[in-house]
């Protein structure tokens, strides 16, 4: 708080607003040495411009002061002048709450500097713990979380890792914007303003590092089936306004061996009247977009997803509601229960 304020500018010219009987004029006054006898117009210009800057500085500390919560630590230093006196330092916020704590510093112990030993910075060493082998925790020497989250028809043998990697690119897109659309709300995205997205989804798959010539067929793939979908009976139930509803939640378990793994749940929810929570797992057969599947052939898809969507439930069973999974078939717009 001692700290010396720094040495007030001396501009060239100064002026101030005035009030003349009822108009308002300007007052300025050029640069001028001040002398003894005789005030300039610049001296009373400059002696309002302290006292807004001294006015300025009490605010200052007002402010920094009456922001503690449970203690006010006020810390400063003060030398003896030439006259052997203790006292703050002129215009410094010490200054202001000098007559408060004159006391204070009056009766505290003066430290010679002189004849005390300084500890200087390249002195000090720090009390560090150094462990005896360096190591990570177990759990973080685990090998890479294995993803319960591919599905069986993306782990495809394919010996093309190009059209692997962009059949996974695509299946990500759609579930990206699936998570857009449960959190706005199906009203806010009707089917021209998931077509209007097609350039944004080319932007998207080149990113990603594909060919212009590969993407546009995977990009209308993308579009119709959230086309599908939002026009969909199923999906406007799935997606109606619930507070449980949760999109993309994500699990890390460990498995028997101790290594963790990661689960991510498309979508879940509490069914109010029933209580009893579902879960959701989207799905896109790139092989059946285009064709029109019966519920049977739905339904036999479905069962390759059980033992999946059997571990999501299994997060859930020390909640004590009852559970019920399921798979929705985006290109389809079709919910089947497992």
């Amino acid at each position: 708080l001692n700290r010396k304020p720094a040495n007030a500018d001396s501009p060239m010219m100064l002026w101030e607003d005035v009030t003349v009987g009822n108009h308002r004029a300007l007052l300025a006054a050029p640069f001028s040495k001040k002398t003894k006898h005789q005030a300039s117009t610049y001296d009373f210009l400059k002696a309002l411009e302290t006292e807004r800057f001294d006015n300025e500085t009490a605010r200052l500390l007002y402010v920094a002061a009456t922001r503690s919560v449970k203690k006010l630590h006020l810390v400063a230093v003060v030398k003896r002048n030439q006259n052997n006196e203790i006292k703050s330092a002129a215009k410094s916020l010490l200054s202001l709450l000098w007559p408060s704590v004159e006391a204070q510093f009056l009766a505290a112990t003066i430290i010679n500097s002189e004849s005390e030993t300084m500890l200087r910075l390249q002195d000090f060493t720090p009390q560090l713990k150094r462990v005896k082998t360096p190591c990570l925790p177990d759990l973080l020497n685990q090998p890479a979380a294995k993803s319960a989250y591919i599905s069986p028809d993306n782990n495809l043998n394919s010996a093309s890792n190009t059209l692997l990697n962009i059949a996974a690119d695509t299946g990500t897109l759609t579930h990206l914007y699936m998570e857009m659309i449960a959190s706005g709300g199906l009203s806010a995205w009707p089917v021209s303003r998931i077509q209007a997205c097609a350039p944004a989804m080319l932007h998207w798959f080149k990113q990603k590092g594909h060919a212009l010539d590969n993407i546009e067929t995977h990009v209308n793939t993308v579009i119709n089936a959230l086309s599908k979908t939002v026009t969909s009976a199923d999906c406007a139930w799935l997606l109606a306004n619930r507070t449980s509803c949760q999109s993309e939640l994500s699990f890390t378990t460990l498995d028997a061996f101790g290594a963790p793994q990661e689960h991510r749940l498309d979508l879940t929810f509490i069914e109010d009247e029933a209580q009893k929570r579902w879960i959701i797992d989207y799905k896109l057969n790139f092989a059946d977009d285009t064709v029109d599947l019966t519920l049977v052939d739905l339904d036999l898809l479905a069962q390759q997803h059980r033992p999946q969507l059997s571990r999501y439930a299994a997060l859930f069973e020390q909640n004590g509601l009852p559970i019920q999974t399921a798979v929705f078939f985006l290109a389809h717009g079709k919910l089947v229960l497992l």
